[in-house]
């Protein structure tokens, strides 16, 4: 019995020493770690615009009143990126038409039909965008005819950098040839009448506007539109 003991005991004191052995491997066993942190800063753009005329702004207000068939006047819409991101611009004009009886430069009389009562050569650097477009009064009654020009080309936006101011869209307006006696679309006469030229500049990113670059001047101002809708 005896012996039976003693060699438990030893089995017991080889295992005790072999499972020490392989705590004492497995405790040495070590691994390689680290730890770092990154903090994105971003800061975000801004899309910013002004629309100006400063030619016009100088002209003195007598010489904006009063006028007379065939006068010529500065005007001079001009657009700047004061914004942080580059952008695409597009201005849209809006001028007042009347049916009405012109004149030719020798005198005699065109047919009495709806005329624009304001002129304008575009200047380089920008393009119009497909025909006027009428807008009524609450008469229904074709008031004005609106234009959409965009900085660029037929095919491409041009991106107008931030601190940078597009050319003069235009910049003179003639008034039209129009005969004494004739009458807005009101039906009052255009003798001392007020008319008004409307400018509106609009802006948007230039880039990420699709999954894929936009710059033809019809994709672009849709983007511009559909996400402008009241």
């Amino acid at each position: 019995m005896r012996k039976i003991t003693l060699k438990s005991k030893k089995q017991a004191f080889i295992l005790g020493l072999a499972l020490g052995t392989v705590l004492l491997i497995g405790s040495a066993a070590a691994y390689f770690t680290d730890t770092e942190q990154v903090k994105n800063h971003l800061t975000i753009g801004k899309v910013d615009i002004t629309l100006t005329e400063p030619k016009w702004d100088a002209v003195p207000e007598k010489e904006k009143q009063d006028i007379t068939p065939n006068k010529k006047l500065i005007k001079d819409p001009k657009v700047t990126n004061v914004g942080i991101n580059d952008a695409f611009v597009f201005v849209t004009v809006q001028v007042p038409v009347a049916n009405v009886i012109t004149a030719n430069q020798d005198g005699s009389r065109n047919p009495k039909a709806l005329t624009e009562l304001y002129s304008w050569t575009v200047n380089s650097g920008w393009t119009k965008m497909g025909n006027a477009a009428d807008i009524k009064n609450e008469s229904n009654i074709v008031v004005a005819h609106e234009y959409k020009y965009v900085y660029g080309t037929e095919s491409a936006c041009t991106a107008l950098a931030k601190g940078i101011t597009t050319p003069e869209l235009f910049s003179s307006v003639t008034f039209a040839n129009v005969i004494e006696g004739e009458k807005m679309p009101d039906g009052t006469s255009m003798e001392e009448a007020e008319t008004d030229i409307d400018l509106k500049a609009f802006a948007i990113q230039t880039t990420d506007l699709t999954e894929k670059d936009v710059t033809d001047p019809a994709n672009v101002w849709k983007i511009f539109e559909t996400q402008n809708k009241s």
